[in-house]
């Protein structure tokens, strides 16, 4: 009898462990598919396209680059000279950067003192320079990204866990639409910061700042005193200090913290005016020279 009760036991036993060892392996299946869905719905923007990240520069599809720089917007024409678009000194706003997309010019306006405009987006159509206000109440936009179907704004301020925002954009006439706040989670920056530590495990987890731009396995990463630039792949650094290889203060500010990367050359705004390089800090090149204001 005690060896029937024994088996019995035994048996039990046996069905209850192989329903345990069931459920986490299909809980794990569960976790697995979650994790590849969330992968899946997130967009290398990289891959989507190589200007994405640059905050101040934009390129059109004939080459001219669009930037704004003390109170002007420019349209840098691709025979190197320049054209201002839009001069915001008597218009009562401060617009902090721009971005081209599709025939339109999207500004951000962060402060207003006209009740014409308010803090948000400005569109200017480039075709006949009409302009368009798309409000963002109580938001002051301070950069922007654009891809095909969203613009997301970097907000300077929001409750304490939001500091990111997004429209809906149609790519065909330029609207914009449901506006809205959204988690730091959703903003691009930090999902490519997700794509480039799992592509470069080794080395990506020593980059401490987000104000980087990545071109072809290499980080540049921004500092008001010099630019460090890393090689993902060989982990290889090199420091250049600018105001030591030129001789000129100013080439780089921290309330700029621009580094943009458009073909073969990298954009820089500081106090001393708008500069551009080779991707070795070489061939330097005043766009506006700001030197004696």
């Amino acid at each position: 009898m005690k060896k029937i009760i024994i088996l019995f036991l035994c048996l039990i036993a046996v069905n209850i462990t192989g329903c345990s060892n069931s459920q986490e392996k299909k809980e794990d299946n569960n976790q697995n598919q979650t994790s590849q869905t969330e992968k899946i719905t997130k967009p290398d923007f990289l891959d989507k396209d190589p200007y994405f990240f640059n905050t101040a520069f934009s390129k059109d599809e004939e080459g001219n680059l669009y930037f704004v720089y003390t109170e002007n917007i420019y349209k840098l024409k691709k025979d190197g000279s320049i054209e201002t678009l839009l001069s915001f000194k008597d218009m009562n706003i401060s617009i902090t950067r721009s971005k081209y997309f599709n025939g339109y010019l999207f500004m951000c306006v962060y402060l207003s003192n006209d009740s014409a405009y308010s803090t948000g987006i400005l569109r200017m159509n480039l075709e006949n320079k009409e302009l368009k206000m798309f409000d963002t109440p109580n938001i002051h936009p301070f950069s922007i990204l654009i891809d095909d179907k969203k613009i997301y704004l970097n907000i300077s301020d929001a409750d304490w866990t939001t500091r990111y925002a997004a429209f809906d954009l149609n790519s065909d006439t330029g609207e914009l639409s449901n506006y809205r706040l959204i988690e730091w989670n959703d903003y691009p920056v930090f999902i490519q910061n997700n794509y480039l530590e799992n592509k470069y495990s080794e080395y990506y987890g020593n980059i401490k700042s987000t104000k980087v731009n990545y071109d072809n396995d290499t980080i540049y990463e921004y500092d008001s005193v010099g630019i460090e630039k890393t090689n993902l792949k060989t982990y290889e650094r090199e420091l250049y200090y600018l105001s030591d290889i030129y001789g000129i203060t100013g080439l780089l500010d921290g309330s700029y913290e621009v580094l943009d990367i458009i073909d073969d050359r990298i954009y820089l705004i500081g106090d001393a005016g708008v500069t551009s390089y080779d991707k070795n800090f070489g061939n330097m090149q005043f766009i506006i020279d700001n030197r004696d204001n």
